[in-house]
């Protein structure tokens, strides 16, 4: 009888301690994906940023070429006016 109660009282120890791992696991996974998911989102921002910035100098670029376009026309002009 008192091997019996000791047999149940082991088995139940061990499987009350995978239950515990297992929570442990579930949990440990929970904070991983949260570090991934919280890494993500500070890489898109970082992108998000980098586009901005991008975009940004892309269009004074865009602006120096315009300027640059107007520049080369009014020269072609002026020597196409000009007697030879």
């Amino acid at each position: 009888m008192l091997c019996a109660g000791l047999l149940v009282v082991a088995i139940l120890g061990v499987v009350f301690a995978m239950r515990h791992e297992q929570k442990r696991e579930r949990q440990a996974g929970s904070l991983t994906e949260l570090a991934f998911l919280h890494e993500l989102r500070t890489q898109a921002k970082r992108l998000s940023e980098d586009t901005q910035r991008l975009r940004r100098e892309r269009d004074e670029l865009l602006g120096v070429l315009t300027k640059l376009g107007e520049l080369l026309e009014r020269c072609s002009e002026a020597s196409a006016k000009r007697p030879r």
